[in-house]
């Protein structure tokens, strides 16, 4: 793969957790809507809820005038459940990085792709679907290290893309207090 292919897995900016990333601050370079993945970007994939400190971080978005979306692949009942105590809106079985999933939400929201950021925890599946869909893409460090196979196979690659791209905030240490 050429490095001009590679920039589609490079993320627009990456940050250390989604508690870094600032609603306001969003809204004032013009997004109206904010994409999100559940596993490892708003909660470990073993929990069975968002933790409260990443709920009141989707509040705040909503708060600042964003509109909220989580954009899954997955449709476990552990991501339905985190769905429904997020007060948003939802598409699973998205299959990112295809597109389609974020032309779905587009249609959903009524916003166009230049108006919304998609975050999350994969280059491979989060920040290039974005890119292919025409979105800003914003990486996280996964919260967990519990991967599916194929993930952890491809966070090795993640290490490569990011090599010389460091995150900004910090990670947080409790997840779970306020």
């Amino acid at each position: 793969m050429k490095w001009e292919q590679m920039r589609f897995f490079k993320p627009d900016e990456y940050y250390a957790s989604v508690l870094s990333i600032d609603p306001r601050a969003l809204v004032e370079r013009g997004f109206k809507g904010v994409l999100l993945d559940v596993d490892n970007t708003l909660m470990p994939r073993t929990d069975a809820q968002v933790p409260a400190r990443m709920a009141d971080w989707v509040q705040r978005c909503q708060e600042a005038g964003l509109a909220t979306l989580v954009l899954s692949n997955s449709f476990q009942d552990r991501v339905l459940a985190a769905v429904e105590q997020l007060g948003t809106q939802f598409i699973g079985k998205a299959m990112k990085p295809l597109p389609g999933g974020y032309r779905q939400a587009c249609r959903q929201l009524g916003l166009r792709p230049q108006e919304l950021v998609m975050v999350g925890d994969q280059t491979y599946t989060d920040i290039l679907g974005a890119h292919l869909a025409g979105m800003h893409a914003i990486l996280v460090q996964p919260l967990g290290s519990v991967d599916l196979g194929h993930t952890r196979l491809l966070r090795k690659l993640d290490r490569i893309i990011l090599r010389k791209m460091p995150p900004q905030g910090e990670f947080p240490r409790d997840i779970y207090t306020l």
